[in-house]
């Protein structure tokens, strides 16, 4: 149930901020008037399963910004290929999560690398968006997404603000 609290959070807010890079060539919205697009970044995760049945019933897609070291943990290979083949789009957040700004473009280009493995192995198909985390991606960043890689860089234009509750859910597991 607090998958669909999060969803409808996300479809009625009306004005958001977010503190995040900007370059040329970076997306923040879709480009069909009235369109949303519902993104998840971070997984896959043991909560997966319980987002891709509420997304189911509610026929939404999504498109989910996964790290490569989630996908190569615990069942992170049978949720990511659940995801896909529920036919939900697939894209980059980095192997670790690490701050893109805070390294070099040889260290980012493989924290991609390394992104694009875990997802080619198990889903075969390479994705062709990716989502830094924090939404930082400096002009340094840019040049190896976007250049070297070949990359779209996908921004947001609304924060759910859900890492403000990571603390209490560690915590405290039955507040998920």
């Amino acid at each position: 149930m607090q998958f669909k609290s999060i969803i409808l959070s996300v479809a009625l807010a009306i004005a958001c901020v977010s503190a995040q890079d900007n370059g040329a060539g970076f997306f923040f919205k879709c480009d069909t008037p009235g369109d949303v697009a519902l993104t998840f970044d971070d997984g896959p995760s043991d909560f997966t399963p319980e987002l891709l049945t509420t997304l189911k019933t509610a026929q939404i897609p999504a498109t989910f910004f996964v790290l490569g070291k989630s996908i190569n943990e615990g069942q992170g290979k049978a949720a990511l290929k659940a995801t896909f083949d529920a036919g939900h789009q697939i894209a980059l957040h980095s192997n670790t999560h690490a701050d893109m700004n805070t390294l070099t473009a040889k260290a980012i280009q493989s924290e991609y690398e390394l992104n694009i493995k875990a997802v080619e192995d198990t889903i075969g198909v390479r994705p062709k968006m990716a989502r830094p985390p924090y939404g930082n991606c400096n002009e340094n960043c840019a040049k190896v997404l976007t250049g070297t890689m070949g990359l779209s860089i996908i921004q947001w234009n609304c924060d759910s603000n859900d890492w403000q509750y990571e603390a209490k859910c560690k915590n405290d597991p039955k507040d998920h």
